[in-house]
């Protein structure tokens, strides 16, 4: 396992580029890190990936208010949204663990490359 410091030089530095570049999926890719790297089990791998995800979302969120590109009504139903299915899935987290997570984030992955890679090379569009 790897110390905080340098999973934050390495692991945190790729993904968070990643996110800035590309976005979409990095949640998984912190999640993993920190499984991989840092011997994390898959609940407080998955918390510890969306305070990451919270805080760059946050750099987004004012990056793109300074520049008036925000539409704050689209936002606040997508907040509604975020809200409501946190407190589910925290709680499915914690009631189920493990046995919930991690089919969930395996099924996830495998969606997210599918529409990813389809999209890439015209194959599907959904």
């Amino acid at each position: 396992m790897i110390s905080p410091t340098l999973f934050a030089f390495t692991a945190a530095l790729g993904v968070g580029f990643y996110d800035g570049f590309f976005g979409p999926g990095t949640g998984s890719f912190y999640a993993l890190a920190f499984v991989t790297l840092s011997g994390f089990g898959l609940a407080k791998a998955t918390a510890h990936a969306k305070l990451l995800n919270f805080s760059t979302n946050i750099a987004s969120l004012l990056f793109f208010a300074i520049g008036g590109k925000v539409f704050w009504m689209l936002g606040a139903m997508m907040l509604v949204g975020q809200v409501i299915g946190a407190t589910l899935g925290a709680k499915m987290v914690v009631s189920q663990g493990s046995k919930f997570i991690r089919p969930l984030v395996v099924i996830v992955s495998m969606l997210m490359s599918i529409k990813l890679l389809s999209e890439q090379y015209g194959l599907l569009v959904f």
